[in-house]
């Protein structure tokens, strides 16, 4: 019995041993997995880097480019890409424009909705009312009366 006591009591000063010993460790460990957090999350008031912008923009152009002849699947693309990058009221009012025009209703009222929740710029008080005037529009026409005969 005096065998089995001291032999237990040996494995539980290991295990107590390993557990202080490893405590150290995984506190270290998760002081690295927070570092890592913070630095693959940038504070949301950074600016962003000089090839982010000119990737940004690049995609913007494209979207312009490509409303402007009508191809607004490819525009969209270019519209969100940007604004993927470098989120903003312009860009996020050209998705909303977009898809207007690709007749998707459903998504416009909602990205025009997402444009009209941000603070856009005082150049963009025009866009504004169009957004507010074309939610109003899109809920109308998505209305169905259903009458029943008496």
């Amino acid at each position: 019995m005096k065998g089995v006591n001291r032999l237990g009591s040996s494995l539980l000063g290991c295990v107590l041993c390993a557990a202080l010993l490893a405590f150290p460790l995984a506190l270290q460990a998760q002081g690295k997995k927070a570092d890592a957090a913070k630095k693959a999350d940038p504070p949301k008031d950074a600016k962003p880097s000089k090839a982010t912008r000119d990737q940004a923009r690049d995609s913007y152009k494209k979207g312009e480019d490509r409303f402007a002849a009508g191809d607004f699947a490819a525009a969209l693309e270019g519209y969100k890409g940007a604004n993927t990058l470098i989120p903003s009221a312009q860009a996020q009012f050209k998705v909303a424009l977009t898809l207007d025009k690709m007749g998707n209703a459903a998504d416009a009222v909602a990205a025009y909705k997402a444009f009209l929740a941000l603070p856009p710029p005082d150049s963009m008080t025009e866009q504004k009312g169009s957004a507010e005037k074309r939610v109003g529009e899109l809920a109308q026409a998505g209305m169905k009366v259903v009458t029943t005969p008496p």
